[in-house]
């Protein structure tokens, strides 16, 4: 649950942010070519900002270890038991916020993969996509409209109260799954 705070015209964000939508498979929304190009790539997002931009950055907004919920386990199926850790990133590129990213990594992997457990402020997307094992599911879309916390967030960081698309999928990596949803902000490429 979220719960917002307003401090003198700041708003405090609990992390992590809702994901809770109408999430439904990519060949259910109308999307023109632009808006497929980039929800629908299979590949990297991270490198796909890098090459569009000249500078790319990683703001990390929060890392919380907790269970799934059963809203979130349902989608995980089958999912590890256990804690995972929920990273919430922004994606800037020439200083703008243009993704907003959360993701559950189960604490598993972390245990067993020092490079992951040691992330930092770098993309996950990088260390996902050197893995040439790497699974992914298919890519469900869904549209956050302007009553949804991510866009207080969006406005928060001085971008316009406007809807939204994002995605998410779960990548298969040595017998985890992480779960990904990338959210593409108002002002954002995909506009």
């Amino acid at each position: 649950m979220i719960r917002l705070l307003l401090f003198r015209y700041r708003v405090v964000f609990e992390f992590p942010l809702p994901l809770t939508n109408n999430w439904l498979p990519k060949t259910a929304f109308e999307l023109n070519l632009k808006q497929q190009n980039w929800l629908l790539s299979e590949g990297s997002l991270t490198a796909k900002l890098k090459s569009s931009f000249v500078d790319f950055s990683v703001e990390i907004l929060s890392e919380k270890k907790q269970e799934l919920t059963l809203e979130q386990a349902s989608f995980m199926k089958p999912h590890q038991q256990g804690m995972y850790t929920f990273r919430e990133v922004i994606l800037r590129c020439d200083n703008q916020a243009q993704i907003y990213a959360q993701s559950w990594i189960p604490d598993a992997l972390l245990s067993a993969d020092a490079q992951l457990a040691q992330l930092g402020s770098k993309p996950l997307g990088e260390y996902l996509f050197r893995h040439p094992e790497l699974m992914r599911n298919e890519i469900q879309v869904a549209q956050f409209d302007e009553s949804h916390p991510i866009i207080d967030l969006a406005c928060s960081l001085h971008l316009s109260k406007q809807p939204c698309l994002g995605r998410r999928s779960i990548f298969s990596l040595f017998g985890y799954q992480v779960m990904v949803c990338e959210v593409f902000l108002p002002q954002s490429v995909l506009y």
